[in-house]
């Protein structure tokens, strides 16, 4: 029995894994799967792709800046060559045959790099469907640059870049440097704690210019896209859609019966930017609402202060829904960064 520690390459998030030398790496394949239930539960067993971690002989070390770098989900040189096509893990092979020649794995290292099939392969078919019809919505495109944010960090400033900010209905003429006032720091802590946690279903709102849309942005950027499934949606002229797991970037022009594209039973996180209080939206985010897991199902909304005028509270503190209040630098001041209603 060998004890190997696997790293997901795409998420930076690491555990380990206890098998017979004597099995194969496609039984590794598998055991990993079981491991991740839950993060994994979208991939099929041979839509992950196995290399070693090694320098020579000998692993990559916990402590080294190659792992530091893709625990922040930033793969160095190194790690890129490691993961080669041509060093893939072939599934009839036994575990005895890939390690052999190896140092013995022991703890503090990094043994098996795991990729997904969906960056491996970025033009591999989605494995969710639309019902809606051609007339309402755009051709697919593959935005490039959709990078995971790393909010967890003690930086002042996290960068957002444009090709992420137009994607999102956020037009940009470049990138983005967004400074980590109070305020911003205390909506990621509202929504860690209150949504992602607590399952409450929050509007943003604040003056216009606040920063609700960009805040609110970094942290949908931060998920774990094993874990959830992301989506943001703008409402606009036209309204769109990118999925952050597939990078699929697309437009929509009709509200009506909009449909979720997502997966069976998994964890979906919606984010809703633009809305406005209308019928047009408030149909639009029943259709979202309806779809959405209450215990799988995630939902945010970015509006405008206006927009709350027009909500009946009763009926939204019985769908778990309320208001989270940002607040601009100067009217921050002797305040929280927000507030809840």
């Amino acid at each position: 029995m060998v004890l190997l520690h696997c790293a997901i390459t795409e998420t930076g998030s690491s555990f380990s894994v206890a098998i017979d030398e004597k099995r194969s790496v496609g039984e590794l394949r598998a055991a990993i799967k079981e491991m991740k239930p839950d993060g994994l539960k979208d991939f099929d067993v041979d839509e992950l792709h196995l290399f070693l971690a090694k320098n020579g002989v000998a692993w990559l070390e916990t402590s080294s800046e190659d792992v530091k770098k893709l625990q922040k989900r930033v793969m160095t040189n190194a790690i890129k060559r490691l993961m080669h096509e041509d060093n893939e893990l072939q599934a009839g092979s036994g575990i005895n045959t890939v390690l052999k020649g190896m140092n013995p794995p022991t703890n503090d290292q990094i043994h098996v790099l795991v990729k997904l099939s969906e960056i491996f392969i970025p033009n591999k078919r989605p494995r969710w469907t639309y019902t809606s019809t051609p007339q309402i919505m755009s051709k697919i495109t593959i935005i490039e640059d959709v990078p995971q944010i790393d909010i967890d960090t003690d930086k002042k400033y996290v960068t957002l870049p444009a090709t992420l900010l137009n994607a999102c209905g956020m037009c940009s003429g470049g990138d983005l440097m967004l400074y980590r006032r109070s305020g911003v720091n205390d909506l990621w802590t509202y929504l860690k704690d209150e949504v992602l946690v607590g399952n409450k279903k929050p509007f943003i709102v604040g003056p216009s210019g606040v920063g609700k849309s960009v805040s609110t942005l970094s942290f949908a950027a931060s998920l774990d896209r094993v874990e959830w499934s992301v989506l943001w949606i703008h409402l606009g002229v036209p309204s769109s859609c990118l999925m952050m797991r597939t990078k699929e970037y697309w437009e929509f022009t009709n509200m009506t019966g909009f449909v979720l594209p997502r997966v069976a039973d998994e964890k979906l996180f919606v984010f809703v930017d633009g809305y406005k209080a209308c019928d047009a939206h408030d149909k639009f985010l029943s259709y979202v609402m309806v779809q959405l897991s209450k215990e799988n199902g995630r939902l945010v909304v970015c509006s405008a202060m206006s927009a709350l005028g027009e909500r009946n509270a009763e009926a939204d503190e019985l769908k778990n829904i309320e208001a989270f209040f940002m607040y601009s630098f100067m009217e921050a001041r002797g305040i929280s960064g927000g507030h809840r209603r």
